[in-house]
This record gives C-alpha cells, sequence and structure tokens, in this order.
C-alpha cells in the first residue's frame, strides 16, 4: 500500500509505528489495499414508480464502478434538507405522483 506524501501519510505511518508496525519490514507484495474515490461516476441510471397497496415505491437500476458503494449512493439520494411538504412537492414534480402529507 502506497502512502500519500502528505501529512496524512506521515500521521499514517506513526499512528502504525506507535503499534509496533514497521511497514518497512514487509514485502511489496504483502500489502494489500487501495483507496477509494471520495466520488465515484453513476451510470445508466434508470427509475420507475409504481404503486402497490396504497404505497408509491420508486426503483432504480444504476451501475458503478468496482469498490463503489451502492448503500451510499441510496443514502445519498434519500437524504433532505428540506421541509418533508416541500420534500413531497419535490417528489411530486419529479414523478407526476402526489403525497399526502404526513
Amino acid at each position: 500500500m502506497l502512502f500519500p506524501s502528505n501529512q496524512i501519510g506521515d500521521f499514517y505511518q506513526k499512528l502504525l509505528s506507535d503499534d509496533g508496525i514497521d511497514i518497512g519490514q514487509q514485502s511489496q507484495t504483502s500489502r494489500k489495499g487501495s483507496y477509494r474515490h471520495l466520488v465515484a461516476p453513476v451510470s445508466n441510471l434508470e427509475h420507475r414508480t409504481f404503486k402497490e397497496s396504497n404505497k408509491t415505491h420508486i426503483q432504480l437500476k444504476f451501475d458503478l464502478p468496482s469498490g463503489s458503494f451502492a448503500t451510499m449512493l441510496l443514502r445519498e439520494l434519500m437524504t433532505t434538507t428540506v421541509s418533508r411538504p416541500e420534500a413531497n412537492r419535490m417528489r411530486g414534480a419529479l414523478t407526476g405522483i402526489q403525497h399526502e402529507p404526513i
């Protein structure tokens, strides 16, 4: 594993050293792993909405690069910083389905 050549890399090496781990003694092949991208591109995004048992459902289909987490994408899609009535209005505008206020 390659450490960044900045203060974070220095911190990682000190942290390992404090725990008695000497990276210099390990062969290059025994160190596995890599860093993940902070942001990953989403491709082939498709969605559909449907009603079932008086509930509105949204089905998503998408591709992410290897090593990316679909749960993180879903978390970001479901996070809202607006009030519930405003979120319902926005969802209705996107899907054509009017949501009843809770």
